[in-house]
């Protein structure tokens, strides 16, 4: 979950999903965070709901 005032902003229409793994996406938004010079915390959680990724996954190991 990254927060943000503008979160329509972040989102991409059609909610594509990527296979990467929660410490690539750490690492990547800490490089982000440095080189654009933000000061914010940075938190990931693993208890997300998730629910149109968990669909998505569902669906996938149906078609397997």
């Amino acid at each position: 979950m990254i927060r943000t005032r503008d979160a329509p902003s972040l989102e991409n229409a059609r909610k594509e999903f990527f296979r990467v793994t929660i410490d690539e996406i750490r690492d990547e938004l800490h490089q982000l965070k440095s080189h654009l010079g933000i000061d914010s915390e940075l938190r990931l959680t693993l208890l997300a709901e998730a629910k149109e990724y968990r669909m998505s996954e569902a669906r996938r190991k149906h078609l397997e």
